[in-house]
């Protein structure tokens, strides 16, 4: 299920936005090992909740943590980038600001497909719901009547198919 265009739009401000947040802070900490990450993670957090918000989500700060936890590997990203040169001045700033923001728009990717495969679960199951719960059996008997009315054609047409190549 593809996004509307305003969705789209919406996700990629948001997403931007936390990925040039979390760019500051990696590139201004990068000196000090592990600092940054007790920044980025709430950054990271509060943009999964932005991108629920959009689909319609109401995410509490702890599902939001764990569904950053399942999407997220920043950790095992910042540490590599930390040990191959993250202490470097200058260097090391930009190499944490890029991951920093590499990371950001991963896991914020990933969120918007994330809500994308349960809302298309979701309107699938609630479409299926709405159709067979009613007050009248009318839609029920009717489905049941086509369904039933597409199988015997559908068999009609193996039996011509096949009937037509047996030996008489």
């Amino acid at each position: 299920m593809a996004l509307a265009y305003a969705e789209r739009r919406k996700c990629e401000s948001i997403i931007h936005l936390a990925s040039g947040a979390a760019a500051l802070v990696g590139g201004g900490m990068a000196q000090i090992p592990l600092s940054d990450a007790v920044l980025i993670a709430p950054i990271q957090i509060k943009m999964i909740t932005a991108l629920g918000a959009v689909f319609n989500v109401k995410l509490t700060e702890s599902a939001a943590k764990g569904l950053f936890a399942s999407l997220s590997a920043s950790c095992i990203g910042r540490a590599v980038s930390q040990i191959f040169g993250g202490w470097i001045p200058i260097w090391g700033n930009i190499l944490n600001a890029g991951t920093a923001a590499g990371l950001t728009e991963a896991v914020g990717w990933l969120a918007v497909e994330h809500f994308k495969a349960e809302r298309a679960k979701s309107s699938f199951g609630e479409t299926v719901r709405r159709y067979f719960v009613t007050d009248s059996d009318s839609k029920r008997k009717r489905f049941w009547r086509r369904a039933k009315n597409f199988f015997e054609e559908y068999l009609e047409d193996l039996k011509k198919k096949f009937g037509a190549n047996q030996p008489q």
